[in-house]
C-alpha cells in the first residue's frame, strides 16, 4: 500500500500529512515496513508499505490473517502499477452501497494456496492450521487479481476480479479462460481493461471464446471507479460497452 491509498481508504476527511504521519508512527512501531524510493523527496506516493512479519503472526494468533510461510509479503516493483490498480479497483467494490457483507480473498492468498474455503475455514476457527501449512501448494498456475462473495438485492453471489493492465496476448487470454472455468465454475468473472479500445476488444474475443458468456462481464478501470456497481458492467452476450 502507498500512502496515497492509506489516505483514500482510512484517512478520508483527514490531511495527506496526518495520514503519512501515521504510517510513519506504524514503521517506528514495526507494525510496517517502507520499502521503495528516498522518503527524503518528500513525495507522498513514492514509498511502498507492507505488513513486517511480527504484525503478521499477531493478526494469525486474532485469527484474521493466516500465513503459509514465516515470511513477510514481498513487493514486485515491476508489477507495482497493477498491483495499486487491483487494490483501488477492491476499495471501489468495499464502497459500493450495491455489495453487503463482503468476503474477499487476495490474490496474494490464492497463490499461496489460500482457497475461498480455506480463508472462511479459518475464520470461522475451524482451520487445522498446521496441517494445511504441510499440504502441497499447486505450482505453475495462474491466480485472478481477487475472488470476492457478496449479496445484492438479496442474492449471494461470487466474483471474479481479472484486470487487464497490458493487452492480454491471444494464447494468455485463452489460459485466463481456462483456469477461470476451471477453478471457479460458477463465479462471474469480471474483467476490467484500462481504457474502452482494450474493452471492446475483449469483449469480442469473450464472444467467441467462452461457453458460458452470461458469466462474464467487462469494464474499464475509470468507469467501475466512478459508477455504481450494477451499472458499471458489460454482458459479452451483448457485446456493447
Amino acid at each position: 500500500m502507498t500512502a496515497a491509498l492509506f489516505w483514500e481508504k482510512f484517512y478520508q476527511g483527514k490531511t495527506e500529512r496526518a495520514a503519512r504521519k501515521a504510517l510513519e508512527s506504524y514503521v517506528r512501531r514495526g507494525v510496517l515496513a517502507a520499502l521503495g524510493a528516498d522518503r527524503s523527496l518528500g513525495r507522498f506516493s513514492e514509498m511502498v508499505y507492507t505488513l513486517t512479519l511480527p504484525a503478521l503472526k499477531v493478526l494469525e494468533a486474532h485469527g484474521v490473517a493466516l500465513l503459509r510461510t514465516a515470511r513477510t509479503p514481498r513487493v514486485n516493483f515491476k508489477e507495482l502499477d497493477h498491483d495499486l490498480r487491483v487494490a483501488r479497483l477492491r476499495m471501489a467494490f468495499e464502497r459500493s452501497p450495491e455489495l453487503e457483507g463482503m468476503f474477499w480473498v487476495s490474490d496474494f492468498e490464492l497463490r499461496c494456496g489460500i482457497s475461498p474455503n480455506v480463508k472462511a475455514e479459518f475464520l470461522r476457527g475451524r482451520l487445522d492450521v498446521e496441517k494445511w501449512r504441510c499440504s502441497p501448494v499447486p505450482g505453475n498456475r495462474r491466480t485472478p487479481d481477487g475472488y470476492f462473495e457478496a449479496s445484492s438485492k438479496g442474492v449471494r453471489c461470487s466474483f471474479i476480479l481479472e484486470y487487464e493492465h497490458a493487452r492480454y496476448p491471444g494464447a494468455r487470454l485463452r489460459d485466463v479462460v481456462l483456469y477461470l472455468d476451471r477453478g471457479f465454475p460458477d463465479a462471474l468473472r469480471l474483467v476490467v481493461c484500462q481504457n474502452v479500445p482494450q474493452g471492446q476488444r475483449m469483449l469480442r474475443e469473450l464472444k467467441r471464446r467462452v461457453q458460458r458468456p452470461e458469466l462474464w462481464l467487462v469494464s474499464t478501470y475509470e468507469k467501475v471507479l466512478s459508477a455504481p456497481f450494477t451499472e458499471a458492467w458489460a454482458n459479452v452476450v451483448e457485446l456493447r460497452m
